[in-house]
């Protein structure tokens, strides 16, 4: 059974084992748009049981080599051979390696990782230890990254400006009234 990637944009989804695993873009409405790439390692073979997928700036691809496994290499989107020599993996505080990782994401500027399936580090693309999330204990696997909208402050009132505002206007109400009575 073949294990795919989805995308749109930077919209993935990748599943496994099985291989030969292949990447595939879709319209967002689950329609495959143009014909599927099938991931080759360095040496020809197939890769098989990856689980983590980032799209780089450059528009590689940054996969792991294995379920679990702390090695992520770079792929060519179209070929969809990996790029010799662009293997990358991700440190835990102190600099040591994490011994698992099954997800990786990015902002454009650094690498975010699942590492050990209890945290998230963050590394800059040269792969330097930048600081590190407990994830609440263990059983996490795989990141995606959503930058969300900005806050912005209600257009209504608050409730309490509104009180005061209520009263304000209610004494300036009684206030003219006791002018016109005079």
């Amino acid at each position: 059974m073949s294990a795919y990637a989805y995308w749109r944009s930077v919209s993935l989804l990748l599943a496994y084992p099985g291989g030969p695993e292949v990447v595939e873009e879709t319209d967002g409405d689950g329609n495959n748009i143009g014909s599927p790439v099938t991931l080759h390692m360095t040496g020809g073979a197939d890769l098989t049981d990856s689980d983590g997928f980032a799209i780089l700036p450059d528009g590689d691809w940054l996969i792991n080599s294995g379920d679990a496994i702390n090695s992520y290499n770079q792929y060519n989107p179209t070929t969809g051979q990996e790029i010799s020599g662009t293997t990358i993996q991700s440190h835990t505080t102190g600099g040591a390696l994490c011994g698992d990782s099954t997800g990786v994401d990015t902002d454009g500027t650094n690498l975010f990782f699942d590492c050990n399936f209890d945290s998230i580090v963050e590394d800059t693309m040269s792969g330097v230890f930048i600081s590190s999330t407990l994830t609440g204990g263990t059983g996490g696997e795989d990141i995606s990254l959503v930058a969300a909208p900005p806050i912005t402050p209600p257009s209504v009132p608050e409730p309490a400006s509104l009180s005061i505002l209520g009263v304000a206007l209610a004494g300036l109400g009684l206030l003219r009234r006791r002018t016109r009575s005079a």
